[in-house]
């Protein structure tokens, strides 16, 4: 019940309190609302308002007033409403949501929007696209971001052998994540011989080297290769084993040799027989 002053007393429907059910009514209790004249009936004395249809109108106003400033290239504060599969609703203010699409998240693969967001966040986005006909807002996290693949160039060289986690297997090959988190590819037939599967060769989470075949900065591309690095690794190994045969075979004498000759030496200027010569001594035949 709402008094109207001199007009007497109008009728809120529950359905009509608020833009949402509400469980309880009696945080408005004393509260002065806007409300909007839905029905009068001068004989049954009843007036009902509804003041669901102001919030209504006023969220829509300052819906329009949001979208009339959006500017492609604008950087604005949101609130992470909620995610799905293919991205995040992001909140820009006056109920005006965009969407942040998952490849807009980072610059490095992201499998699913909860691995970098969490409803109730509070992020900056660059407004990518305004689309009002469509009431459709494009946005992106990653242009905030530093790039990663600017480093590539000085990091990244043909030829260098590098550590990588395997993050996606596809029938193509695999994708890998580098130290500075971009992502190379090796190829089906640069993770094992001709006929393995990649998914066969490798898998997700697995950390390996591999060799760097290709670099384009600019392409946003690496190509690796496990086999290649696998090949190294094994000339290494076979040419440590011949390194190990060649070397000479120490024997006793080439390791304690120095210290019983001196241990001799000592023994004869203290006027002590070796061992040697008291085994002679007991065989010669006594006078």
């Amino acid at each position: 019940v709402v008094d109207l002053g001199h007009l007497g007393q109008g009728f809120i429907p529950a359905s009509e309190v608020d833009t949402r059910r509400s469980p309880s009514l009696d945080a408005l209790v004393g509260e002065v609302v806007r409300v909007q004249v839905l029905e009068v009936d001068p004989e049954k004395k009843r007036v009902v308002l509804s003041r669901r249809s102001v919030l209504l109108e006023e969220r829509r106003q300052m819906r329009q007033e949001v979208l009339r400033t959006l500017r492609e290239g604008q950087i604005r504060r949101g609130v992470v409403r909620r995610l799905t599969d293919f991205g995040a609703f992001v909140d820009l203010g006056g109920g005006v949501e965009g969407l942040l699409h998952v490849r807009e998240l980072a610059w490095t693969h992201v499998s699913h929007p909860q691995e970098v967001l969490k409803p109730g966040d509070e992020i900056e986005v660059m407004i990518l696209k305004v689309e009002r006909e469509r009431n459709r807002i494009s946005l992106g996290r990653r242009q905030l971001l530093p790039d990663p693949w600017k480093e590539v160039p000085k990091l990244y060289h043909e030829g260098d052998l590098v550590e990588g986690e395997v993050t996606r297997v596809v029938p193509s090959g695999a994708f890998v994540r580098l130290p500075n988190g971009v992502e190379g590819f090796a190829r089906a037939n640069e993770l094992a011989e001709r006929g393995t599967k990649p998914e066969e060769a490798v898998q997700p989470g697995q950390k390996l080297r591999f060799r760097i075949l290709h670099v384009d900065a600019e392409a946003r591309r690496v190509a690796l290769s496990l086999r290649q690095a696998q090949q190294e690794a094994s000339r290494e190994e076979y040419g440590a084993y011949l390194e190990e045969r060649e070397r000479p075979i120490s024997t006793v004498g080439d390791l304690y040799g120095e210290q019983l000759r001196s241990l001799k030496a000592q023994l004869l200027e203290g006027g002590e027989k070796t061992p040697q010569e008291r085994s002679r001594k007991k065989e010669e035949p006594s006078p």
